[in-house]
């Protein structure tokens, strides 16, 4: 089954991003979330401060500003497999590739996520 991000403009500021088959605990979402993020910090495209998220993923229920090329946008998740963007400072032209951005480095962590699934006790024989 396919990782990738879908989305859905709500109007020209805000756009939210599905997850298509996430059935997983809020604190096993935050940390994915908080897993793309980090790949996302720091690169030519994106900034995204520290408030706290790092540590604490679950504050990504409230939300953390972050830039895309030098543009403000606030990015948040309170149900997982939803992620809200509003995206109001970042021109129209440069929507579209901002979230093909992030569909990028979401797809990158994919492969992490092996390590969130419970793992199965193991029957004792005898």
């Amino acid at each position: 089954m396919s990782q990738k991000l879908e989305w859905e403009r709500f109007s020209l500021d805000s756009t939210i991003l599905r997850s298509p088959g996430t059935d997983v605990p809020r604190n096993v979402w935050y940390k994915r979330l908080a897993t793309m993020l980090k790949e996302m910090d720091g690169t030519a495209e994106f900034t995204i401060p520290d408030n706290g998220w790092r540590k604490s993923p679950g504050i990504l229920a409230h939300g953390v500003n972050a830039q895309y090329l030098g543009y403000n946008f606030k990015l948040w998740s309170d149900v997982p497999g939803d992620i809200i963007l509003m995206h109001e400072a970042v021109p129209r032209r440069l929507i579209d590739p901002m979230l093909n951005a992030i569909n990028d480095y979401w797809l990158n962590v994919v492969d992490t996520w092996a390590e969130d699934q419970p793992r199965k006790a193991r029957k004792r024989s005898g």
